[in-house]
């Protein structure tokens, strides 16, 4: 007589997985990019509490959120008719729009979005454990010691020296070394203002990431009259186009949308020109 089979039973505190949904206003034509949210049954108990959260993230323009519509225009009737990775329509009291489609989802609309892979949750399949077992311990050999008539001529090997010999003969390895850029210092000045005095300004590549983020350091320091730094010239009157092109010890000129005042670039070669000769003096 054989016992009838149960089901398996999983260990563990077993917990319901969470929704990651992706909301679309509506109406919206110029909406590129959907409002990512997280549904889970734990936070959510109703659907009207659902609906709330929807309304607090995606906004609509003619109030909260009463309808909830997926890509195939299916109406969503409650919290388990959502389905994970998909893409959902909130609307008002309004009717949904099915000329006006927002941008993001223009491909998709109308037609009904695949289905999560299952095989991703399906539970491993078990293993059977085989001891290892310890191979046999060897027994000891005699090493083979060489005929007399065989003879092999004796190498010597390379004489290596230590690491504090090779940096006494000025040697240096580039394991030991770190490798780091060196930073640029260069001068900013108003564009049209030959009064200024200009703003000594250091770069980094750690400290500034991109163009971008000089652009702003440069406009809290020399702060145009026109707004904030937009281009930046050589004294020779150059558009410096990456953080590549600026030069260490150089004077620049800093401009808002208005182009570049010849007087002031003509001023900053004639003093970088003194500097060049003092130099060349000491």
């Amino acid at each position: 007589m054989t016992t009838p089979s149960r089901p398996m039973q999983k260990f563990g505190l077993q917990t319901s997985l969470s929704l990651h949904l992706t909301l679309w206003r509506n109406g919206d034509r110029y909406q590129s990019e959907g409002v990512k949210i997280v549904v889970h049954p734990k936070n959510f108990k109703t659907y009207d509490q659902l609906k709330l959260e929807f309304s607090k993230k995606i906004q609509l323009f003619v109030g909260n959120v009463v309808k909830v519509y997926s890509m195939d225009k299916k109406l969503v009737k409650d919290i388990d008719g959502f389905v994970d990775h998909h893409n959902y329509i909130c609307c008002g009291g309004e009717k949904l729009n099915d000329e006006v489609i927002p941008k993001g989802i223009q491909d998709i609309f109308g037609k009904a979005e695949p289905m999560p892979e299952e095989s991703a949750h399906t539970p491993p399949t078990s293993t059977t454990f085989v001891p290892s077992v310890p191979p046999p311990p060897k027994s000891p050999s005699k090493p083979s010691q060489p005929s007399p008539s065989s003879t092999t001529p004796v190498t010597a090997s390379p004489v290596r020296k230590p690491v504090v010999a090779a940096y006494k003969d000025g040697l240096t390895q580039d394991k030991f070394s770190v490798q780091t850029e060196k930073a640029k210092v260069v001068y900013a000045y108003r564009n049209g203002d030959k009064y200024h005095k200009g703003e000594r300004v250091t770069i980094h590549s750690t400290k500034f990431k991109t163009y971008d983020q000089l652009k702003e350091q440069l406009s809290k320091q020399v702060q145009l009259p026109t707004g904030s730094v937009r281009k930046a010239f050589s004294a020779d009157g150059k558009l410096v186009k990456t953080m590549d092109d600026f030069v260490d010890g150089d004077c620049y000129i800093c401009c808002g949308g208005e182009p570049l005042n010849a007087t002031v670039s003509n001023f900053l070669l004639e003093q970088v020109k003194q500097k060049q000769q003092h130099q060349q003096q000491q």
